[in-house]
């Protein structure tokens, strides 16, 4: 048995989260919702709360696991690919943009010249990175994605061709 809890920071990344256990719970045959209040104790002595719960509810309303925190080996990785373009800055970015736009990347900030995005679609969520610098000679275009297989495969692909027909 495991306890999965997943953080999200909109109502679109929770639909998206609802949407993987709905579907596995199709699949799998013990996926259920919690009810109830929930809460991680990180106490060995869970003597004391659970003789106040049961001061205050009914003991078959409780019930008690021990976890432990499962390490994942298939943690997303990072790639990088990088490009230098004899284009105008202005030309680079804009193409750039539109190559994000395709993947339905969503603008989350910058910092200097590198601007960070997330895209979620059906091959799965990646956190790319582009970083753009005019030299005296060319345009150098960094690209980095953080996703999953197949995903991470699929993002660097996409960019390498789109950019090697736009040179």
């Amino acid at each position: 048995m495991y306890l999965v809890i997943c953080n999200y920071d909109s109502d679109s990344e929770r639909k998206r989260i609802e949407y993987v256990f709905s579907k596995s719970s199709s699949e799998a045959d013990d996926v259920r919702k919690i009810q109830g209040i929930t809460r991680i104790i990180n106490d060995n002595d869970i003597e004391n709360l659970l003789s106040d719960l049961y001061l205050r509810t009914s003991a078959h309303n409780v019930s008690v696991y021990k976890i432990s925190k499962v390490e994942v080996d298939n943690l997303p990785e990072t790639r990088k690919i990088k490009f230098q373009l004899n284009k105008s800055k202005e030309a680079v970015d804009s193409f750039i943009n539109y190559l994000l736009a395709q993947k339905k990347a969503i603008y989350k900030n910058s910092i200097g010249n590198t601007k960070y995005y997330e895209s979620a679609t059906r091959r799965g969520y990646a956190q790319i990175r582009v970083n753009i610098n005019e030299t005296l000679e060319s345009v150098e275009v960094q690209v980095e994605i953080n996703s999953e297989e197949p995903n991470r495969s699929h993002l660097i692909n996409f960019f390498t061709e789109e950019i090697e027909l736009f040179r």
